[in-house]
């Protein structure tokens, strides 16, 4: 796992960097906050730790950057500071920190705080999963892997849509299987299914990119 570790400071930031390669991290470094944020978005970085007090950009103006810019992926960002009031802490928060600790920093806290992070990170990677699981589930066809009725209904809608707009034809061809009962019932279902997935699969190559291929009935 990639931890980036941003701090002014050459004496923390070497001694943050020596401990999170022993403890097995990837570890990038950044010697200010702006130097931080390009790593940020050039590197895929799962964890940061990040001084607050920084030139260039802040911690605080990193964690909004982040939040604002950074989508495609979740960075876990861990503000560093001798500050220790309430109204800090609440303010690290609402810039998008995950969580925070003061000066010094004691090694085995920020060890169990990455630690924290990485499993708050895989959480979020299963939910990513889960997702993405869910929405094949909800617009592909299982058996030929084609769009589904409900998922091609939805892109006759824009395509029509478009059409009217632009002012172009919409082209729709409905395709039957011929004496596809006979398949069924001569050599059963799982042969029938077979059919199914090699026609999907000879459709699906002989149209072009755009084209949008599905399963609208039994055959």
């Amino acid at each position: 796992m990639q931890v980036l570790v941003a701090d002014d400071d050459p004496v923390t930031r070497n001694l943050l960097e020596g401990m999170l390669d022993k403890w097995g991290y990837d570890v990038k470094v950044a010697a200010n906050g702006s130097e931080a944020w390009k790593i940020l978005r050039r590197k895929k970085v799962s964890l940061a730790v990040l001084d607050w007090m920084m030139s260039g950009m802040s911690g605080l103006d990193v964690c909004r950057a982040v939040r604002a810019k950074l989508k495609a992926c979740y960075v876990y960002c861990i503000l560093l500071t001798a500050r220790n009031r309430q109204q800090d802490l609440l303010e690290g928060f609402s810039a998008g920190a995950d969580d925070y600790m003061t000066k010094p920093v004691q090694l085995g806290e920020l060890k169990a705080r990455l630690h924290t992070g990485a499993r708050v990170l895989r959480l979020e990677q299963d939910l990513r999963h889960s997702k993405r699981a869910l929405q094949k589930l909800a617009y592909f066809d299982a058996l030929t892997a084609l769009w589904n009725r409900r998922r091609i209904l939805e892109f006759l809608a824009e395509e029509l849509a478009r059409s009217q707009r632009d002012g172009h034809t919409t082209s729709l061809f409905l395709l039957d299987v011929d004496h596809f009962k006979k398949i069924n019932d001569n050599y059963g279902h799982p042969v029938g299914d077979r059919v199914l997935q090699e026609i999907a699969r000879r459709i699906k190559k002989a149209v072009r990119v755009y084209d949008r291929v599905g399963r609208f009935g039994g055959d």
